[in-house]
């Protein structure tokens, strides 16, 4: 791909702001189909890693940490809406920026959506109480949705997954 279309970002978003990097680089990404740049990317130092941690501890124990567990799950449904939108150009990114073929990308980044919609259907129920985490159960869950459209079964046990 010619320089002059390579994709640019040189800026970070940390703390609900593009900045440019304090001690950062910025790199190529390569494409492992072609073996050549396809864009340049801001590389964050350690600094903004500090700066990053900050901001999102400042944030817990700020807005995102008072907001009620309804406000949070709207926030994260918008944040799917706006994923599921996009999941074209997601898969696209991915598949450039990895090298997997387009036709994997694009049910992954496809059901990516599903994913906040879950946490959102908890954090309303939840309403800042941990969250319960299986393992296997995660996994079945990732992995079902798309099962589901070639018509396996599943028997489910707990803490067991055949298929």
């Amino acid at each position: 791909m010619p320089a002059a279309s390579q994709h640019r970002e040189e800026k970070l978003f940390i703390g609900g702001e593009w900045s440019a990097p304090s001690d950062g680089e910025m790199v190529d990404s390569i494409d492992p189909s072609t073996g050549l740049p396809w864009a340049k990317v801001v590389f964050g130092g350690a600094a903004d890693v500090d700066r990053a941690v900050a901001a999102a501890n400042e944030a817990l124990n700020g807005p995102w940490g008072q907001m009620s567990g309804w406000d949070r799950a709207n926030l994260l449904r918008k944040l799917a809406d706006l994923y599921q939108r996009n999941a074209p150009r997601m898969a696209e990114l991915e598949s450039r920026d990895n090298g997997r073929p387009i036709r994997e990308t694009r049910p992954d980044a496809g059901n990516h959506h599903n994913w906040y919609l879950y946490y959102a259907s908890l954090a309303d129920k939840l309403d800042g109480r941990a969250i319960p985490f299986d393992r296997n159960m995660h996994i079945f869950t990732y992995i079902y949705s798309a099962r589901t459209r070639t018509n396996d079964t599943k028997i489910i046990y707990p803490r067991i997954i055949i298929y």
